[in-house]
């Protein structure tokens, strides 16, 4: 699932979400192997490797882009409207751009009903079980 994430990334970020999600992928199933609590990680395995994907996903992008927001809000308001990087800058029309892929982000999850707090997990353990969860309610 991590792969449709691929054509809107640039490549070090990309790979970075690659390798977390592959390594959490594993522990996770050898996590819920045999353990009927997280059957339902099993069951939905599809589902459960998309809110992974989304889960780094937020990680690695969203609450960059949330970061990134904060910081022009208080630029602008020191007037300041472009701040440059080596190549990269960051203007209006790309703050512009990230509000907008948090706003679908936050869409995505408010119509799933996927609580931010799987997001937010960072213990494998905890994650687990918030997942289970949220899979379970949806039942």
């Amino acid at each position: 699932m991590i792969y449709l994430f691929r054509a809107t990334l640039p490549a070090d970020i990309y790979r970075k979400m690659l390798r977390e999600y592959f390594d959490l992928q594993r522990i996770l199933e050898g996590l819920t192997k045999g353990k009927e609590k997280f059957a339902v990680l099993r069951k939905d395995e599809d589902v459960t490797q998309l809110i992974l994907a989304l889960s780094i996903f937020y990680r690695h992008v969203i609450t960059q882009f949330e970061g990134a927001g904060r910081v022009m809000e208080r630029l602008r308001a020191s007037d300041i409207g472009v701040v440059q990087m080596g190549t990269s800058k960051l203007d209006g029309e790309v703050a512009k751009q990230m509000d907008i892929a948090i706003r679908q982000f936050y869409g995505l999850m408010a119509e799933f009903r996927i609580p931010k707090e799987v997001f937010l997990e960072h213990d494998i353990k905890k994650y687990a079980k918030l997942l289970t969860d949220y899979l379970k309610a949806q039942t």
